[in-house]
């Protein structure tokens, strides 16, 4: 999880080592997303970010990922930059 006080945005991440695991997990991801944000009235109003991350995210299991609302990232998206 990450703030950003400014922007009023938080994001929550998941990591799985295989994109496959990742993508069926997401289900799970949001019901626990949702659980901190019921218990925590203080972010109700802010934006909320989820991001999906695994080792290697292949074009099949990006497109799951975005189309669940996630942002996919692999260690290549991760390190991009570096």
């Amino acid at each position: 999880m990450a703030l950003d006080e400014q922007s009023r945005t938080i994001r929550f991440g998941t990591c799985k080592r295989r994109a496959d695991k990742l993508v069926a997990d997401l289900p799970r991801f949001d019901r626990h997303v949702a659980g901190f944000r019921a218990a925590m009235p203080r972010f109700a109003t802010w934006t909320v970010e989820r991001a999906a991350i695994a080792p290697v995210l292949g074009s099949a299991q990006r497109q799951a990922i975005q189309h669940a609302g996630c942002i996919a990232q692999d260690l290549d998206d991760l390190t991009a930059g570096l």
